[in-house]
């Protein structure tokens, strides 16, 4: 198993990037330092990192003026690992914000980038189709910053709004406890 915590200075390395040291750092990362934008130069990071693990989660520093001073980035091949880390972030902020900044609160560090809703993330992967729980959670867990409870209750809110048919009983033919969705229940997207 590899994991590795990787401080990255992004904003010195934007400032910086036509400067021989850091563009000598930016091509061992294989990123390309002209002209690119923060999120260029994040996704390079991401990309490189990808290469040698399968998940990675990255969140960013900014200072006082909201300005990005640094980026961490969390890799890992394990998909245990990748759910801690992500169990961990969410304990610090329920809000799920992966990006710290001290403007409001020079002494409290606190999240302020807001994730994408979960939802459009499920729906744009399932639209259409049937899945287990399971798989859904599967998806959740590994491609997204959302961790399998917000995933069910992403599926309890659908269900409501009559985003999606769930099967009255499990794969293995016991009924379902309403509101519940074990793993091995049978989802329909709808194609809304």
């Amino acid at each position: 198993m590899r994991e590795v915590l990787m401080y990255f200075p992004i904003g010195a390395a934007h400032r910086f990037r036509s400067h021989p040291y850091l563009k000598a750092i930016m091509d061992a990362w294989g990123i390309d330092p002209g002209g690119r934008n923060l999120e260029d130069i994040r996704k390079g990071c991401r990309l490189t990192l990808g290469e040698f693990v399968e998940y990675i989660l990255a969140f960013s520093m900014a200072d006082i003026s909201r300005r990005p001073i640094y980026d961490l980035f969390f890799a890992t091949d394990s998909p245990k690992g990748f759910i801690k880390m992500k169990e961990a972030m969410w304990k610090v902020d329920p809000s799920g914000h992966f990006r710290y900044s001290d403007a409001d609160d020079p002494s409290q560090l606190r999240w302020v980038w807001p994730a994408e809703e979960l939802w459009p993330l499920i729906q744009e992967k399932f639209r259409g189709r049937k899945a287990l729980v399971r798989t859904i959670c599967t998806f959740v867990n590994e491609e997204t910053y959302y961790l399998e409870k917000h995933a069910r209750e992403a599926l309890r809110s659908a269900e409501q709004r009559g985003a999606i048919s769930v099967a009255p009983t499990k794969v293995d033919g016991f009924k379902r406890r309403r509101r519940t969705f074990p793993e091995d229940l049978m989802i329909t997207f709808l194609k809304e």
